[in-house]
């Protein structure tokens, strides 16, 4: 799953065109809706230390894109 997650973040990442961005940021929102419905479903601690991971990193990825869009990518 996490391997998955990275690869979406990478694609996005790389994205040459903005329909590329596009399309990959709207795979990461499809990614990031069944990670969260996973986590619904998961109804033991072992599940939920599979899910975790990726759904960290692409919780951190949708904050940090945001204020980079916002603010730029300066300090």
């Amino acid at each position: 799953m996490t391997l998955c997650g990275n690869f979406l973040i990478y694609l996005f990442l790389l994205a040459p065109s903005p329909e590329q961005v596009h399309a990959a940021f709207e795979l990461l929102g499809s990614f990031h809706g069944s990670l969260q419905r996973l986590r619904e479903w998961a109804d033991d601690d072992a599940s939920l230390a599979l899910l975790r991971p990726v759904a960290l990193r692409i919780d951190s990825f949708f904050l940090h894109a945001a204020r980079i869009m916002r603010n730029g990518m300066g300090p």
